[in-house]
């Protein structure tokens, strides 16, 4: 939970969740009562969605996609919540070998190869300090998807705009060292050292670059290639890993994501291994 919120005694507004075949990360609006329970019954719908129906999602065309993630996020949230889907929302899914990324909103993600590289990034409105949510009308031209993310990012970093902000210097376009070294822990085989090495940079470097909520999944994918015949299912997360963050005020469709209390030195791209 970021320090806002934490001030406040007011919840997370992230919510993140992982399946074999899926992750999803949702940032809940700002300004919306009770958005971190949007934020959760939109990333357990589709998370589920995905894992259990991968073959149907990924038939689909990207105009196909579009539709349903909006019809299905507003039905939803309209029959059980008696609001709109006012969230931000990213989503990976891979299976044998083929895979979609869905973005709405900020945040970012990360692939790393031989160096980080941004694979998608967020989606600012009018003013940089905002962003748009599933429940825009308009949602044909913000639901971004992406279609066969190359294997050789074999590591992935999802964040939401608390982390993302931090991780990446849009002045220069360049990522921070910490998404590369973030990426090597997850060359291990103990889960408890890599929680606890995000948590504890976190807590004493994140925590200092901002005030938002903070959520970020690790993701270590299955080596794939074309020529393989893989007949057993098998998860493309080793671990997935979530604090919380806050969520700016927003216009409308557009959520404020001011950048004020992030440091213009970037300390943190000096994490050391």
């Amino acid at each position: 939970r970021g320090t806002y919120h934490i001030l406040n005694q007011t919840p997370c507004q992230d919510a993140v969740f992982s399946m074999p075949h899926a992750v999803v990360l949702c940032d809940g609006a700002g300004s919306v009562e009770h958005s971190e329970q949007i934020a959760d019954a939109v990333g357990w719908h589709f998370v589920t969605a995905f894992n259990d129906d991968f073959d149907l999602w990924y038939s689909r065309n990207d105009e196909e996609i579009q539709y349903h993630l909006y019809k299905e996020a507003a039905d939803l949230t309209k029959n059980y919540l008696s609001t709109k889907a006012d969230c931000t929302f990213l989503a990976f899914v891979e299976k044998e070998g083929r895979n979609l990324m869905i973005h709405v909103g900020d945040g970012y993600v990360f692939g790393i190869d031989e160096e980080a590289e941004v694979l998608s990034e967020p989606e600012n409105g009018e003013e940089k300090n905002t962003t748009y949510f599933l429940s825009g009308s308009n949602y044909q031209k913000h639901i971004r998807v992406i279609r066969d993310v190359p294997h050789r990012f074999i590591t992935l970093v999802m964040c939401s705009d608390g982390i993302g902000d931090v991780l990446y210097n849009r002045k220069e376009n360049s990522c921070a060292r910490a998404v590369k070294i973030m990426s090597t822990w997850m060359d291990s085989d103990d889960l408890q050292e890599i929680r606890e090495k995000l948590e504890d940079t976190m807590d004493n470097v994140f925590r200092r670059q901002t005030n938002d909520d903070m959520s970020v999944c690790l993701i270590r994918r299955d080596p794939y290639t074309e020529t393989e015949n893989i007949e057993e299912e098998t998860d493309i997360t080793e671990e997935f890993y979530m604090l919380d963050n806050y969520p700016e005020d927003e216009e409308e469709d557009q959520e404020d994501c001011s950048e004020d209390s992030l440091e213009e030195e970037y300390d943190y791209w000096e994490i050391e291994e």
